[in-house]
């Protein structure tokens, strides 16, 4: 499936689209039908789509007190304790992006079912929020891959001459 394709199902633009897909357009300024038309073409959860697009932030469930920073380090932490996370000791985190930090300690606590950020509600909910817009950022760019053009064996290049012309 194209951008386009995509664009003319939800009802919008190519161009807006590609906005949002990229990252030029923020999400949160979309009305509540625009990401339930999301939500029913990616076939996800309009909550997967508002986190797949920044609008909810898994800081959205900490508690007031604990920086955001310092939580998703100690998650770190505790991953890095994991036996599925040794690997990851050499790694500078905090060097990291904090859109990588928030990723890599979501993604980790969805693999070995541990809240790593030790969020005091909402947990489950949010990992289930996680795995749904994981899923459907992925089923979204397999689409897109599947359906690009390409070219058919018996077109020729325009660069390459025609048959007996020199």
């Amino acid at each position: 499936m194209t951008l386009k394709v995509a664009a003319k199902q939800l009802g919008v633009t190519y161009g807006y689209l590609h906005q949002l897909r990229s990252g030029t357009r923020d999400l949160s300024a979309n009305s509540t039908d625009f990401v339930a038309k999301c939500a029913t073409f990616l076939r996800t959860s309009r909550i997967a789509v508002k986190l797949m697009g920044g609008v909810v932030q898994p800081a959205d469930w900490l508690p007031a007190q604990l920086d955001e920073a310092d939580a998703l380090y100690g998650g770190f932490l505790r991953m890095a304790e994991h036996p599925d996370g040794r690997a990851l000791v050499g790694v500078d985190f905090r060097a990291l992006p904090i859109e990588v930090q928030r990723w890599m300690v979501q993604l980790f606590s969805v693999h070995a079912g541990v809240d790593l950020l030790e969020r005091t509600c909402g947990s489950s909910l949010l990992d289930a929020m996680a795995r749904q817009a994981v899923n459907a950022e992925a089923e979204l760019r397999k689409s897109l891959q599947q359906k690009k053009p390409s070219a058919k064996p018996d077109q020729r290049r325009s660069s390459e001459p025609a048959a007996g012309i020199q």
